[in-house]
């Protein structure tokens, strides 16, 4: 209750819009993709909120992305293909079948990814670490007493509730948030604040965050957005180049989203966005690939796809992972290995 709105996790500012919203006893509550962001317990808190509501009086029209998200107690969906309006479905065993029906599993032509060629600093052995870490907001601790170790080519699933710290700590890692410097962290064998400057780090890391598409802001046309992956961050908004240009719309192939090429950022629907931000991070092909929660907003089939890039990419160039997912089913197969942040 104490806490202020600009510490609270995306999660917890995500409850705290809902229960806004349901402390004024609307007779019509939208809910645009209600579940992004949420652990399981607090799914539930929300679905049994939800659940009384129409004998309240409240009507509610959830907006879906996943089939797989359709809660037991809905009484009609309304299927879309494209922005086709499909015929109303309100017959039960209509309806749980759409929420258990399988995506489509589309092969990915794996010979369009040009391999990442080894590059001065590429023999290193642990890809990050952090040891003892510690975060507090004055007299609030967020992260006491933490020791793990990334090492080269591993693969992480990074989980845990609500508020627990974990985009804070990816910031920490990402050298976004101050408080990095106050820790014993190691990135590519280096110990942080040893000389490297922030755009050497981000220059080796690729990082796909929920809040990212918020600030994103270019006027340049999707596949320039892509292209400007390949670059370092010092140099990333020099003219792009044909050869770059190529690249990119290789990749957008390969995101199923080249029909967006030449669309501008901000014209592009919340999933569309995500997609072309992950593509922009994958077409570098980074030693270090971070994404939190990099599945929200997008359908079935595009969580499929992603799912199996990364497994792709982090598999043939022993790249490591740190993936963060509220959902076990969409965590990458290829992910061995777990670390879980419980919240103080």
């Amino acid at each position: 209750m104490d806490k202020r709105i600009n510490y609270l996790s995306s999660g917890e500012l995500r409850k705290l819009l809902v229960v806004n919203a349901l402390r004024s006893r609307p007779d019509l509550l939208v809910l645009d993709n209600p579940y992004i962001g949420l652990d399981s317990a607090s799914r539930l808190e929300l679905d049994a909120a939800l659940r009384s509501l129409p004998a309240r009086g409240t009507s509610v029209v959830m907006l879906l992305c996943d089939p797989a998200d359709i809660p037991a107690y809905a009484v009609a969906v309304l299927p879309m293909d494209g922005k086709t309006l499909l015929p109303l479905v309100t017959d039960r065993a209509a309806i749980d079948a759409l929420r258990s029906q399988a995506p489509a599993c589309e092969e990915i032509d794996t010979s369009q990814i040009p391999h990442r060629p080894e590059a001065e600093g590429d023999d290193y052995e642990v890809a990050f670490s952090i040891t003892d870490g510690h975060v507090s907001y004055g007299d609030r601790r967020i992260i006491s007493g933490l020791d793990w170790t990334v090492r080269r080519g591993e693969r992480w699933a990074l989980t845990g509730p609500n508020g627990s710290g974990k985009s804070l700590l990816l910031s920490m890692i990402c050298g976004d948030h101050p408080q990095a410097y106050a820790n014993r962290i190691t990135l590519f064998d280096r110990r942080r604040g040893s000389g490297e400057s922030i755009w050497e780090i981000k220059d080796r890391i690729g990082y796909v965050c929920p809040e990212m598409q918020l600030y994103f802001r270019s006027p340049l046309p999707v596949v320039d957005v892509v292209a400007q992956g390949l670059r370092s961050a010092l140099n990333r908004y020099a003219r792009i180049t044909d050869s770059e240009r190529s690249e990119a719309l290789a990749w957008l192939r390969l995101m199923a989203i080249s029909h967006l090429k030449d669309q501008t950022f901000d014209r592009l629907s919340s999933g569309e966005q995500r997609m072309v931000l992950l593509a922009r991070a994958f077409i570098r092909q980074p030693r270090l690939l971070i994404l939190d929660e990099p599945l929200h907003g997008l359908d079935a089939p595009a969580k499929q796809r992603i799912r199996r890039l990364t497994d792709l990419l982090t598999g043939r160039n022993s790249t490591s992972l740190i993936f963060v997912s509220h959902y076990p089913h969409e965590i990458p197969s290829g992910v061995s290995h777990t670390k879980t942040l419980m919240k103080m």
